[in-house]
């Protein structure tokens, strides 16, 4: 299910399992794909109230290694 701000084209992205057994395998599968696909339009990785700890190493999906590198000098 997709949700989200759609003025400001930020979607969330909500799978729901019902099996949890399967749930690190589901999101084996469906991140990559998601990344790729977001990179893809030149979109973001991103979070309402920041990057956070999840999603840090996602980063370079939609910004450079500039860019990261001054995120990380600016925090």
């Amino acid at each position: 299910m997709g949700h989200g701000h759609v003025c400001d084209s930020n979607l969330h992205l909500n799978v729901v399992i019902t099996d949890l057994s399967v749930a690190d395998r589901v999101r084996d599968i469906l991140e990559p794909f998601v990344f790729e696909y977001v990179k893809g339009v030149k979109g973001s990785i991103s979070a309402e109230h920041g990057i956070g700890l999840y999603k840090r190493d996602k980063l370079h999906y939609s910004r450079s290694e500039m860019q990261i590198k001054y995120m990380v000098r600016c925090r």
